[in-house]
């Protein structure tokens, strides 16, 4: 890792840091002023340590960047647009991933079964979710389902790539799209069931360790 690149990852877990410390003392436009450096920063730690980078890996920073931008507002338009944000940035995650299962082909019985688990647990969240949901997105409601999905669909990809290939960036990739899993499901719970006192803190910090074992996994591909 060059010198940059330290600096690179140290100021992206001080920024962390910074917000889930403005997060705790319940300061939500600190925290928000944070979190809107999280992407950059990560973005300059993987330009920094990998100069192979990938454009949809890029292009899923920049939609998570966008994503983090629209969600610091929670009314409906915002929060839309702000799921739409991410929904691309898992699609450009899971095209990424697709590119290394293409080279070396999982076995199906092991596809079958991590997507059997997987689509039950987005399923389940899905239909908890659904009666609570409406007051919330109204007849945009149906995003939920259409986003669970992408998330199990990149849980799926990282964890068939990382039992494939049993490396370094596949044990990270799974890291973080089990991680990343973990946030969106505490960020439903905190928008659409109750919201906590660490709600957010615990939200946060899933999102920012997921974001980096993710990134960190790609640039080891």
């Amino acid at each position: 890792m060059t010198t940059t690149g330290i600096f690179a990852l140290l100021s992206y877990a001080v920024i962390l840091l910074g917000n889930l410390i403005c997060s705790a003392i319940q300061k939500p436009k600190l925290a928000g002023i944070f979190k809107v450096l999280l992407m950059p920063s990560l973005a300059l730690f993987y330009s920094c340590n990998f100069p192979h980078m990938a454009l949809a890996v890029l292009l899923a920073l920049g939609f998570s960047w966008l994503g983090d931008i629209l969600l610091l507002r929670s009314s409906f338009p915002f929060l839309l647009a702000g799921i739409g944000g991410f929904a691309m940035a898992h699609i450009f995650y899971i095209i990424h991933m697709m590119a290394g299962l293409l080279l070396a082909p999982p076995s199906m019985l092991l596809l079958i079964i991590v997507g059997l688990v997987y689509l039950l647990i987005s399923t389940a969240l899905s239909v908890y979710l659904k009666d609570k949901v409406r007051p919330v997105l109204q007849g945009a409601s149906g995003a939920i389902p259409v986003y669970a999905g992408l998330l199990a669909s990149l849980a799926i990809c990282a964890v068939v790539f990382g039992l494939s290939t049993k490396s370094a960036s596949g044990w990270l990739l799974i890291v973080g799209a089990n991680l990343f899993m973990l946030s969106d499901s505490l960020l439903s719970l905190e928008l659409f069931v109750r919201k906590t006192r660490y709600g957010d803190l615990m939200v946060m910090l899933t999102y920012g360790l997921a974001q980096l074992a993710i990134i960190w996994g790609f640039g080891l591909l």
